[in-house]
């Protein structure tokens, strides 16, 4: 009889130690991630090479198409590009939502509590849009006010590529450098070689960061705009 209770304290003992592995153990406990916007909390976060990689053209596509990527990793804003008449000419642009981190680590804004902050990829062109994508840009925030990246509420909003060119196994070789710019030629296993600016804007409310890829591989001066 002695042995049969033991037996049954025994079995009740671990049934208690398994049920409150089961409820705190790392594996089955779920982060909640708290993002603006809400809607891109669904996406996984993504390195900013592994990011320029799959932005890469491949090797045997010419033209890049306002389709480019459609049914991937970015949250689309646009269900096309759209034109806006602008002092340059007529701007096209087709915007989407990406969630990015900078060798872990990601941007973020002040919405009562400090949030991680999306990234936007924004193809564009200033040429006729039968003509396809120009450049595709990529940057912390949104196109709205509220999720602007720049200003004491935001931080992590600058950022230096070169760690993530070699994280994603990019090559990579500086062709200029102005001010505000620094020009690359990208190369990757099975992709087109394009070029590149890693863009730095300072003001008074801190520096901003973005990275622009020219779908044009001819293309010069970049500069020097």
């Amino acid at each position: 009889m002695k042995t049969y209770i033991k037996i049954t304290i025994g079995l009740l003992v671990a049934i208690f130690l398994t049920f409150g592995y089961l409820q705190f153990s790392p594996k089955t406990t779920k982060t909640e991630v708290n993002i603006y916007p809400d809607s891109v909390k669904k996406l996984s976060s993504l390195e900013l090479g592994e990011v320029i990689l799959f932005l890469m053209p491949p090797k045997d596509i010419n033209f890049i198409d306002w389709g480019y990527l459609s049914n991937t990793k970015i949250l689309w804003l646009d269900d096309s590009y759209k034109s806006t008449n602008t002092p340059q000419g007529t701007y096209n642009s087709r915007n989407g939502l990406i969630r990015v981190n900078v060798m872990g680590n990601v941007s973020t804004v002040l919405k009562k509590q400090t949030v991680e902050l999306a990234w936007s990829v924004i193809y564009e062109s200033y040429a006729n849009p039968k003509f396809g994508v120009e450049v595709i840009t990529i940057k912390p925030g949104t196109d709205d006010s509220d999720g602007s990246c720049f200003g004491s509420t935001t931080d992590n909003c600058s950022f230096n590529p070169i760690k993530s060119f070699d994280f994603a196994k990019i090559k990579y070789r500086q062709i200029c450098k102005s001010s505000e710019k620094v020009g690359y030629q990208l190369s990757a296993e099975g992709k087109k070689t394009i070029k590149a600016a890693w863009i730095n804007s300072t003001g008074s409310g801190g520096t901003s960061s973005w990275v622009e890829l020219y779908m044009n591989p001819n293309k010069d001066d970049i500069c020097g705009e």
